[in-house]
């Protein structure tokens, strides 16, 4: 009865610990009390049998969650002790370990919850046999590979604590890292990331789950980076960290960086912005964005009179001291500056006036900062790099100055100089120099001017030793002469010209002497100021350092966007020194490349120039020159390929001549030499998308995209080549450019004329896959793959000109007509299948009758050739495709039926209109003429009125409503209008009868009809015709609008022998238009329906 009771005790506690977890403490005393005084067998069992009933449980279900937790607590509670395993704990996990495989889903979950549950309770210090230890990681180990998400979740959870991160062969960590970066549950890689030990191992693996495809992921990884120091990574990581935070596309990703990561990293530096960007190295230009971003997120959290006082702890006389001046302190005091000025500039112009100095303050502090590195040059590296960040740092804050203080732009133009003059900057020093330089000078002329000056400067002192201080003035003043003489020879050529122009040739005659004088005079200048000096011989003695700090300052002046046009100066500097700099520097490659970006630079602002000088740039291309490639590119885009005599392909479809044009084919051999070497400049271009260097195929390929977006390209041919470029393994480690490309396919399919090329470049390019060559992997590409792509980029929907022919249409053609030749014995029959499978893909649109039958036809034909050759795969294929096209053929006679129909409809309402005025216009006549309507409404009644027995006789639903019309005499069949339950009813007229009756067909034999379907009719009609006049009227307009138009119209004193007439022409011109409308195809569809309905 003991045993009894406390089984009764055991199942009334159970039940209610799933209630509330108020109580689990209360109902553990007690069941440890029924423990002591019960056999532990009989415990067990009762135990188990509560223990069971829980585990079947749904998962999702709280009062299971509450009596795991309760079993839990209790395992852990009871005869446990540091030294040794409690034997009922150990009793439990081994029934646990029997039956974690169970087939139920849910057993397998609560198995590995209650084991997570067990792991947490057992504390800190906690420790289990080595044995016990094992067995949960296998058993665990082989749930985590279980088929349900939920049950992997749980057993990561059990087995987080058995991780060993001193063992480098532990178990459960490999086993964690690969579902980290395999398991395809989001959940269980979330589970993973929060439980895994941070190791250099498992550390590189959760930052590659920054590009997770699942945001939930990628926001667990930022929270577990938040829980470490900043220190703890290197500083590119900590780079990647939050440049991949910012740039994620997802809000929740962003939120976690900017609300838990930034701040937790700020706080451990103490809240020190400064000290914050010393973590992340700013000296690297690829972090400086990322910098600024989360000084940004800094500022936005705190008050801006807080900002301003934080950095007025650094600043003196708004300054910062030049021995405090640091990358990170400059960075900071930049930043904020522009953080100010980009918010409401009227609320913030006070506080930004307390941190910022004058323009002309500014530019006396970084003099005294430029004179004082000069004063002590250092050879350290590192020094050396944070001065020149200072230094741009510096000059970059220029820019939040406004352009109206002249004078602080005088003085900004003046240091810019005389810091190009200095040694010590060079590089990204000189560019940011000339860049403000820009800013300080905005008219281009004086600011080439300028810098021009400055590069001569550059050259002088590395002349020869011996020149003398005058020769070195004279030849200085040479320069400047023969720089105006060219610009006044430019300006007097413009000036001939528009008199040539306006025909004053006595104005051009006298302009033409004085270039004469002025060429003679340049040319005695060249002579006798040896200028070969200053050309050729001064650029040998240059040193290389200073000829690419010349070349860097030119590049970055052209590149600004307000030189547009070459100048007088501009062409001198080329022939006098970017010219000789390229030919005499082979040694010096950096040189050599400035040299020729510059040329090509140049010749972008100028097209007789970039004529002259495309030859050299594509004879480059052929030594290797990346550069000259992209400047070749360049050119074809801004010029076309008209300006350079460069032909399109032979293939291009805006190249292609009219078949029909007689003048064009008789000039074509002529011409064909000129094309060959015309079309050279391209074949070079296509032949470098199977070059082996990657650099080299990748510009040539975004190159050719460029043509063909910009509509100077449309040859087939090389579109063939640039889609076997993409599926070639070639470039299957290229992800970046195939992701390039297929963005190119997006955009340039709806494009005008993008359809033509993709039609005409279908079959080359499954030829080149079929026909490869011998050392060309495109042996390994699918045809079937890249037919598809085709048909998917010439869907009709995807056509930006929906009233133009489907190009799946005339696919459909070019597709039959290549299975249908006549195949060489060795070829393939793959290829036959492949076109025949990409043929049933084609969606077929089209209302032409014709072009379907033709369709059909020729699949028919393919259907009997294949059927003769036992090609059952094929035969399948062009059966599926007959009858694609016969359903289409269907759907489309449906449709023209049903617009003929709608036609017929339109045309009634408007003859009921037009019956309308005239029956108000017959109210008005005058009897006379009443009188002659009536008359001609008796003559013509059996011909003219409309059999209503025969059409409620002929109640189809898919009529056609007949109209005929013939010149001024046209006799119009007016349908009977229908009620609300009615269906269409067939016009038909007398003469249909008749004809009827010569066929022998008694279609309108009269039918015996019960009384009271003559009542309905009868009723049937007084409901649509209330009254006899309008029924008259309705009659006689019926057969002849034109004719009561021309009656209606009649004088009222008109003779009966005129009206006589009137009947006779009328009778006559009834007759033959009832002979034509017999013989038209809606009477004729009409009475073969009769016809059919009768039999």
């Amino acid at each position: 009865m003991c045993g009894s009771s406390n089984k009764l005790d055991i199942f009334a506690i159970f039940s209610e610990v799933q209630l509330s977890k108020a109580y689990h403490d209360n109902y553990i005393k007690n069941l440890k009390k029924i423990y002591r005084n019960t056999d532990d067998t009989i415990f067990m069992r009762d135990f188990l049998k509560c223990l069971k009933v829980v585990l079947v449980g749904s998962e999702k279900n709280q009062t299971v969650d509450l009596a795991l937790d309760f079993i839990a607590k209790f395992c852990t509670s009871v005869d446990f002790s540091s030294e040794a395993t409690s034997p009922f704990l150990l009793t439990i996990f081994e029934f646990l370990f029997q039956n974690h495989d169970c087939s139920n889903t849910s057993v397998r979950f609560n198995i590995c919850r209650l084991i997570n549950r067990i792991m947490n309770n057992l504390g800190a210090n906690a420790s289990l046999e080595e044995d016990i230890c094992e067995r949960i990681i296998t058993t665990m180990i082989n749930r985590i590979q279980d088929t349900n998400a939920g049950v992997r979740v749980q057993a990561v959870l059990s087995i987080n604590r058995l991780q060993d991160p001193s063992d480098e062969n532990c178990r459960v960590m490999k086993v964690l890292l690969f579902h980290l970066s395999r398991d395809p549950s989001a959940e269980v890689r979330c589970a993973v990331i929060s439980k895994i030990f941070i190791t250099k191992k498992t550390l590189m693996a959760i930052l590659a789950r920054m590009r997770d495809v699942k945001d939930l992921v990628r926001r667990d990884a930022f929270i577990v980076f938040s829980r470490l120091s900043a220190q703890n990574f290197s500083i590119r990581q900590r780079q990647t960290i939050l440049s991949s935070g910012f740039l994620d596309s997802s809000p929740k990703v962003q939120e976690c960086l900017k609300e838990t990561l930034l701040p937790k990293w700020l706080s451990a530096c103490d809240d020190n912005f400064v000290n914050f960007i010393r973590l992340l190295n700013i000296q690297d230009e690829t972090v400086l964005d990322v910098a600024k971003k989360c000084l940004h997120v800094f500022f936005n959290d705190r008050e801006k009179l807080d900002l301003v006082e934080y950095m007025q702890g650094y600043l003196v006389d708004r300054t910062i001291p030049y021995n405090d001046l640091s990358p990170e302190l400059v960075f900071v005091w930049r930043a904020l500056s522009e953080y100010l000025r980009s918010q409401d500039i009227e609320k913030n112009s006070d506080l930004l006036e307390q941190i910022l100095p004058e323009l002309t303050l500014l530019v006396e502090y970084i003099k005294g900062y430029s004179l004082k590195l000069s004063s002590s040059p250092t050879d350290d590296v590192i020094k050396t790099a944070k001065n020149k960040f200072v230094l741009e740092t510096a000059l970059e804050m220029t820019s939040l100055y406004e352009l109206a203080d002249e004078v602080g732009r005088q003085n900004l133009s003046q240091l810019c100089v005389s810091l190009l003059h200095e040694p010590s900057v060079h590089g990204k020093t000189a560019c940011v120099v000339v860049d403000r330089l820009a800013w300080a000078i905005p008219d281009a002329n004086e600011r080439i001017l300028a810098i021009v000056e400055v590069i001569s400067d550059l050259r002088e002192p590395f002349m020869d030793i011996e020149m003398a201080e005058g020769d070195v003035t004279q030849m200085r003043n040479a320069e400047v002469e023969k720089t105006q003489l060219r610009e006044r020879l430019e300006m007097l050529n413009r000036e001939q010209s528009e008199a040539a122009e306006a025909e004053d040739f006595m104005v051009a005659k006298e302009i033409q002497l004085e270039i004469m004088l002025l060429e003679r005079k340049l040319a005695e200048l060249d002579t006798s100021g040896d200028t070969s000096t200053i050309g050729g011989p001064v650029l040998e003695n240059i040193d290389p350092e200073i000829l690419e700090k010349c070349l860097l300052i030119i590049k970055e002046m052209v590149d600004n966007k307000d030189v547009t046009k070459m100048t007088p100066t501009l062409c001198s500097l080329l022939d006098n020194f970017i010219r000789p700099a390229f030919q005499k520097n082979v040694g010096n490659p950096t040189v050599r490349l400035l040299s020729l970006e510059l040329m090509g630079m140049f010749s972008l602002l100028d097209a007789s120039l970039a004529r002259k000088q495309f030859i050299i740039f594509c004879f480059l291309i052929s030594s290797g020159s990346d550069v000259a490639l992209k400047i070749v590119f360049d050119m074809l885009l801004k010029y076309g390929l008209r300006l350079f005599n460069v032909g399109k392909p032979d293939d291009d479809v805006n190249a292609e001549l009219d078949e029909n044009s007689a003048r064009e084919s008789s000039r074509r051999d002529e011409r064909r030499s000129n094309t060959d070497n015309k079309n050279d400049v391209i074949n070079l271009l296509a032949s470098l998308l199977d070059c082996k260097t990657r650099e080299i195929r990748n510009i040539t390929a975004d190159g050719f995209c460029k043509l063909f977006l910009m509509g100077h390209l449309r040859s087939p041919k090389i579109f063939a080549s640039l889609i076997a470029m993409w599926f070639s393994p070639m470039t299957a480690e290229d992800s970046e450019w195939r992701q390039r490309f297929g963005l190119f396919l997006s955009a340039f399919t709806v494009t005008y004329g993008a359809q033509t090329v993709l039609e005409r470049a279908f079959l080359p390019t499954l030829q080149m896959l079929f026909d490869p060559d011998s050392d060309s992997q495109l042996a390994e590409v699918d045809p079937d793959s890249v037919a598809q792509v085709f048909v998917k980029l010439t869907n009709p929907d995807v056509s930006p000109n929906k009233s133009e022919e489907s190009t799946h249409n005339r696919l459909a053609l070019k597709i039959l007509n290549e299975v249908s030749k006549k195949q060489p014995k060795n070829e393939k029959s793959e290829k036959i299948r492949v076109l025949m499978r990409t043929l049933t893909l084609l969606t077929i649109q089209s209302d032409d009758l014709d072009y379907l039958s033709d369709l059909i036809a020729r699949s028919e034909k393919l259907t009997h050739k294949f059927n003769m050759l036992g090609d059952k795969t094929c035969y399948r294929l062009a059966v599926k495709f007959s009858a694609m096209v016969n359903e289409v053929k269907h759907l489309s006679e449906k449709n023209t039926k049903s617009e003929i129909c709608n036609t017929l409809d339109q045309t009634n309402s408007k003859v009921s209109f037009n019956t309308e005025s005239a029956m108000k216009e017959n109210s008005n006549l005058a009897p006379s003429t009443k009188d002659s309507l009536a008359d001609l409404s008796e003559v013509n009644e059996n011909e003219s009125r409309i059999d209503i027995s025969c059409l409620e006789k002929e109640n189809e639903s898919d009529s056609d409503n007949s109209s005929s019309m013939n010149d001024d005499n046209s006799i119009i069949y007016i349908p009977k209008r229908k009620n609300a339950d009615e269906t269409d009813v067939v016009p038909c007229s007398d003469d249909d009868d008749d004809d009827d009756d010569d066929n022998n067909d008694g279609a309108h034999q009269p039918s015996e009809t019960p009384s009271s379907d003559v009542a309905h009719k009868n009723s049937l009609r007084t409901s649509v015709v209330p009254s006899s006049d309008v029924s008259d009227c309705l009659s006689t307009s019926s057969q002849d609008c034109s004719i009561s138009t021309r009656l209606s119209s009649a004088s009222s004193r008109a003779t009966r022998s005129q009206r006589k007439v009137a009947r006779q022409d009328f009778g006559k011109n009834s007759q033959e238009l009832s002979n034509s409308a017999a013989d038209s195809p809606i009477i004729r569809s009409t009475r073969s329906a009769r016809k059919t309905r009768r039999n």
